[in-house]
């Protein structure tokens, strides 16, 4: 599926084996298909959720954050299930569940696994 949306979260600076990388940050929206309803709602609330989904005032979305830097290995912290009305509601999410955090210690795991996995090339 596309993504409908791009958004820039700037750059952070990360140590990799005492090298200093600057890494691009960004989030990517998806439409949400599989999205569902779980969890307890209030009486009427259940129905106000649906009828602003389906006005288009709210997106059932996945939020992807994406980490990248020259040499490095992608990073990314993917979230399922986000009703979401503007930007605004996007960096909450980022924000409370540490997305950009956790991004970029994936792009430091998979940089530094992919290092040793070509150590052996080394002479």
């Amino acid at each position: 599926m596309s993504h409908y949306d791009r958004i820039d979260l700037g750059t952070r600076e990360v140590n990799i084996n005492n090298i200093c990388v600057l890494v691009n940050i960004y989030a990517l929206l998806q439409y949400d298909p599989d999205h569902s309803f779980d969890g307890e709602y209030e009486p009427g609330e259940l129905e106000e959720m649906e009828r602003k989904i389906k006005s288009g005032e709210w997106k059932p979305t996945i939020i992807e954050v994406v980490a990248t830097a020259y040499d490095c290995e992608k990073g990314t912290d993917i979230m399922g299930n986000c009703v979401v009305a503007d930007t605004e509601d996007v960096n909450d999410f980022i924000a409370d569940y540490d997305m950009i955090n956790n991004a970029l210690a994936a792009l430091v795991t998979a940089t530094l696994a992919r290092a040793a996995s070509l150590a052996k090339f080394v002479a």
